[in-house]
């Protein structure tokens, strides 16, 4: 470890009787990305502080680019750089200005000219942080309970438009009461981004045509409406009726195991109706709200025993993902407000 541009051997930090860390050696090269992985409690944001020089070990040594965190503290800020879980500066600060203030804290410094060209900036300079793409802090925080009702006129033109178009119309609709009450301005671009290609599986697709009911004998009665539609039965399963492969791609894409788009690549054309059973991926489901609205409070816990949604795709439905990268339309937050109570 003598060369290495990090040195942590046998380190040791107590908290009064508790032993956060015990006995933790590790070796990072130049250039190598290194994570430090563990559930709560297992001492990895100790150790982080401690090779920040943030916090006194109890015992072992650390060198961080050939610095000793506490004897040469001020030395290593110059050289080192943290993200933190989460940051918060002044929401009229500027973007330029914010890389002019960070690079005040360095003797060595990019140029902030161009790290805006570099990283595709240059249109945003002199845009306030709380109006950069990510929005403002506060609109993953905040809850808000909206209550809309849609006239008896557009319900009945809702009703006669296919699943597909429907769908399309309710998220216009949520779009324009965000922005009349929310005051949200947004733009569409589209980006290079790693998606999900769902193709057909070399041993071919397993999926079950719906049935089309004959007309009358008669011809004088009206065929009977189909139904169509997607139920989440539970975390990993999904029953369909009557639903195309595009919109089995869209219900993919908000799968918290996947966390990308899935684009429909097939070929495959008609309506299907067929279920799919998986375990979903537990950190995933963690990180997911408890209040989603595809939840079911009596659903039955999923089969830790069964297939991933790779697997389950492919057994069940003959289908395949296969990640690859694509251009993908994003909407971008332009300016959003906190909404006033009526």
């Amino acid at each position: 470890m003598a060369n290495s541009i990090l040195e942590v051997e046998n380190l040791v930090k107590r908290y009064g009787d508790l032993e956060a860390v015990r006995g933790v050696s590790f070796a990072v090269e130049e250039g190598e990305v290194f994570g430090l992985l563990g559930p709560n409690g297992a001492g990895k944001t100790s150790t982080v502080e401690v090779l920040e020089g943030l916090r006194i070990p109890d015992g072992g040594r650390v060198s961080v680019c050939g610095l000793d965190p506490q004897r040469d503290s001020a030395a290593l800020k110059h050289e080192i750089g943290a993200a933190l879980q989460s940051t918060s500066l002044p929401d009229k600060l500027r973007v330029m200005e914010a890389l002019r203030l960070f690079a005040s804290f360095y003797k060595r410094r990019r140029n902030p000219e161009e790290l805006l060209k570099r990283f595709g900036l240059e249109e945003k300079r002199n845009t306030f942080y709380n109006q950069l793409s990510g929005g403002p802090s506060w609109i993953n925080s905040e809850k808000y309970d909206i209550e809309a009702k849609e006239e008896a006129s557009v319900a009945d033109k809702l009703q006669k438009l296919s699943f597909e178009e429907q769908a399309k119309q309710v998220r216009l609709m949520v779009q324009a009461l965000l922005a009349d009450r929310f005051n949200l301005k947004v733009s569409h671009q589209t980006k290079d981004l790693p998606v999900y290609a769902l193709v057909v599986a070399k041993s071919g697709p397993k999926l079950t045509p719906t049935e089309v009911p004959p007309p009358a004998l008669d011809g004088a009665s009206a065929p009977k409406k189909m139904f169509r539609g997607i139920r989440m039965m539970g975390p990993g399963q999904l029953s369909a009726t009557n639903i195309n492969i595009g919109l089995l791609a869209d219900i993919l894409s908000e799968q918290p195991e996947l966390g990308r788009l899935v684009i429909d690549q097939t070929g495959l054309n008609g309506n299907y109706d067929w279920t799919l059973k998986w375990t979903p991926d537990q950190t995933a489901q963690m990180s997911k709200s408890a209040d989603d609205a595809h939840a079911t409070a009596d659903a039955p816990p999923p089969d830790s025993s069964g297939p991933s949604i790779f697997t389950a795709l492919e057994e069940q439905l003959g289908l395949k993902l296969e990640a690859k990268k694509g251009p993908v339309e994003t909407l971008v937050i332009e300016s959003i407000e906190k909404a006033s109570e009526n």
